[in-house]
C-alpha cells in the first residue's frame, strides 16, 4: 500500500497540480518522502485509511470510462470502513470529541466523500463539525490559531459554495457566513488560494446572494420590490469588480489570473440573477434577457480558453455547473449543454474525483425536466468545487 501511495501522490496527483504553481508558489504541493510516509503510519486509523482511500479513489475515477479495477474498488470500500469505524470509536469516547484527531478525522472523511461520490450526506459531516468547532470557542477563535485556521477557513467555504447548489429551502447557516464575512475576508483573502480561485470580492457577493436567498424563502415579510433592490446592489457590486485589477496583485501569470476573475464574475453575475429572480411569483427581472445572454456567451468562452490551460482546470468546476444551469433557456442551449458534458467528462479524468461526473448526472437530469428555474435544477444539496484540502499533520502536530 505505501509503494502504491509513493507512486500515485509522486507520479501522477503532484504532476496534475503542479502547473498551479505557473499561477504562484503553491505551499502544499510537495513531494511524499519516506518521512512523511513513516508518520502517516503511526497516524490515528480514521486518517492514515482517509489517506489511503483518497489516493486509491484518485486511481479509480482517473480510470473511470477505461479499465475497469475492481479491487481497488472493493480496496477503497474495504479502507473506507476502517476509517469510518475508527473515527465513530473515538467520537463514542468520552474525553476525545475536542480533539484536534478528531477534527482532522471528520475532515478527512468528508473531504474523501466528497471526492470519491459516496456521500449524499455531507451536510451532516458539515454539521458535526461546526458543532466541535462552538465546543472550541467559535469560528473566529479557531481561526485564530494558526495550526486550526485552514481547517476554519475550509468549513467555511465548503459551506458557503454548498449553499449556491442547492434548493433555497434548505440553506445552511447563512446568517453565520454573513456575520463572519468581514473576519473571513480580513483572515484569508492574501492567499493565492484562498477561495478556490474566486476572487473574494465575489465570494462576499455569493455570500450576500446566500444570505438573501434563504431570508426570501424564510420571510413572508420581504416584498418583491426589497427583493429587487437588494438584487440589484449585489449585482452592481458584481459589475464593478475589475479582473484585470484584481490579477495585477497576483505574482506571476497575470493574463491566466485575468481569465479566472473573468469567469468567476460571469458565474457570479448569473447566479446572482438565476437564483434570485424566480424567487418571487411572478419573477423579478434583475437583468434584461439581453444581459444574460451575454454573461453566457462569455462564460463559455472562458470556459473554453481555461480547458485548454492546465493550471486552471481545477478552478472550472462551479462555473460549469453555473454554466449548465443556464444552458435550459438560452439560444444555442443544445450546443451549450453538450458542451458543459463534454468539459465535465474531461474534468473527471483530469482531476481523478468523481464529483464532476455527480454534476453531470445533475444537469442532465434537470435539462431533461423542462424546468429553467435555478432551484429545480437541485433536489438536495450539492458540494460542486474541487479545491479543498487540508493539511492533517499540521492540524494534529501543532507547531511541528
Amino acid at each position: 500500500m505505501a509503494l502504491m501511495v509513493f507512486d500515485e501522490v509522486n507520479g501522477c496527483i503532484l504532476q496534475d497540480l503542479l502547473p498551479l504553481q505557473q499561477l504562484g508558489q503553491m505551499p502544499h504541493l510537495y513531494r511524499i518522502t519516506e518521512r512523511h510516509m513513516r508518520e502517516a503510519a503511526a497516524k490515528p486509523d480514521h486518517i492514515k485509511y482517509g489517506i489511503f482511500c483518497a489516493v486509491l479513489s484518485h486511481r479509480i475515477n482517473r480510470s473511470r470510462g477505461g479499465i475497469q479495477m475492481p479491487d481497488l474498488e472493493e480496496r477503497f470500500f474495504h479502507y473506507r470502513g476502517i476509517a469510518i469505524r475508527s473515527l465513530s470509536k473515538q467520537l463514542s469516547e468520552e474525553n476525545n470529541p475536542r480533539g484536534d484527531a478528531t477534527l482532522a478525522g471528520i475532515m478527512t472523511v468528508l473531504l474523501l466523500e466528497l471526492r470519491h461520490g459516496v456521500s449524499q450526506n455531507w451536510r451532516m459531516h458539515l454539521e458535526v463539525m461546526h458543532q466541535l468547532v462552538a465546543l472550541r470557542g467559535g469560528f473566529e477563535n479557531m481561526a485564530a490559531s494558526d495550526h486550526l485556521e485552514q481547517f476554519a477557513h475550509c468549513l467555511w467555504h465548503l459551506a458557503v459554495m454548498g449553499n449556491t447548489t442547492c434548493p433555497a429551502t434548505s440553506m445552511d447557516k447563512t446568517d453565520t457566513h454573513l456575520e463572519t464575512l468581514e473576519f473571513v475576508m480580513k483572515k484569508y483573502s492574501s492567499s493565492i488560494m484562498s477561495f478556490g480561485f474566486c476572487a473574494p470580492p465575489l465570494t462576499a457577493e455569493i455570500v450576500r446572494i446566500n444570505h438573501l436567498r434563504g431570508r426570501t424563502v424564510a420571510s413572508e415579510t420581504i416584498s418583491s420590490l426589497e427583493l429587487w433592490r437588494d438584487a440589484h446592489e449585489i449585482l452592481g457590486r458584481i459589475y464593478d469588480f475589475s479582473p484585470e485589477q484584481w490579477a495585477e496583485s497576483k505574482p506571476l501569470s497575470q493574463p491566466r489570473w485575468t481569465l479566472v476573475g473573468n469567469m468567476f464574475w460571469a458565474s457570479a453575475a448569473l447566479y446572482c440573477i438565476s437564483s434570485l429572480q424566480s424567487l418571487c411569483v411572478p419573477p423579478i427581472e434583475i437583468a434584461t434577457p439581453a444581459q444574460r445572454a451575454t454573461h453566457i456567451q462569455f462564460l463559455q468562452l472562458c470556459l473554453a480558453e481555461a480547458a485548454e490551460t492546465t493550471s486552471l482546470k481545477n478552478c472550472m468546476l462551479w462555473p460549469l455547473v453555473v454554466l449548465g444551469v443556464e444552458a435550459t433557456g438560452c439560444d444555442d442551449g443544445a450546443e451549450v449543454r453538450g458542451f458543459v458534458a463534454e468539459k465535465l467528462e474531461m474534468l473527471s479524468r483530469h482531476s481523478g474525483t468523481f464529483v464532476p461526473l455527480t454534476a453531470k448526472r445533475v444537469l442532465e437530469a434537470f435539462w431533461r425536466s423542462g424546468e429553467t428555474a435555478w432551484d429545480a435544477c437541485f433536489d438536495r444539496p450539492y458540494a460542486f468545487t474541487l479545491l479543498f484540502s487540508v493539511d492533517i499533520e499540521k492540524m494534529i502536530s501543532p507547531g511541528g
